[in-house]
């Protein structure tokens, strides 16, 4: 557990730089590249996509009471199977999130435009599941940046790989959610951990 936590810990620094620099390099790359229409997808998902994953999320919050009542009446299987099913189903938007945005702006791609488009896709997808984890550490919810960090480095590895390999977007979702289950499972294990303690 500790290995994965310090992989997260190295891994956080490339994103870092990644998630400052991706909208501002990919919107003027747009910008030279007169693609008009992305640019104003991307600004205009900026007032709405925390709206609509607010509302994808909300049916999560049905475990929360389950959650508390078992933890009350120490009911370990049902505390761990409704985490789990809370957990599961927060990495299920995400992701379902971040391949829709990606796959929006992959079929308006040309071919000279790649680069910028999925920076653009990255910065557009990321950063509105990064606002709300901010509200949600705001509240205390420190959980919440799991899920995020996730759901950054999923998308980078994505866009990696959509750079240097013909790939199927079928197979983008399946290395996507694969990796986005590794998520919800560690961070399973990780509250799993603090219980026992």
């Amino acid at each position: 557990m500790k290995t994965l936590l310090s992989i997260i810990n190295i891994l956080s620094i490339p994103l870092l730089i990644l998630n400052f620099g991706s909208g501002i390099v990919a919107g003027i790359w747009l910008i030279i590249l007169r693609e008009w229409t992305l640019l104003i997808y991307g600004i205009l998902s900026l007032f709405v996509a925390s709206f609509i994953l607010s509302i994808a999320l909300m049916p999560s919050l049905i475990f929360v009471p389950l959650i508390a009542k078992f933890t009350e009446t120490q009911n370990k299987i049902g505390l761990y199977f409704f985490s789990l099913l809370s957990l599961l189903y927060t990495f299920s938007v995400l992701a379902a999130w971040c391949l829709v945005v990606l796959y929006f702006f992959l079929i308006r791609t040309k071919g000279d435009s790649i680069i910028p488009v999925l920076l653009w896709a990255y910065a557009v997808a990321t950063g509105a599941i990064a606002y709300l984890a901010s509200k949600e550490t705001q509240n205390d919810n420190p959980s919440a940046m799991f899920p995020t960090f996730f759901a950054k480095f999923s998308f980078a590895l994505l866009i990696l790989i959509v750079l240097f390999f013909q790939i199927t977007f079928y197979d983008v979702i399946m290395l996507f959610a694969s990796i986005m289950l590794i998520g919800a499972l560690f961070q399973f294990k990780l509250a799993m951990d603090i219980n026992k303690e």
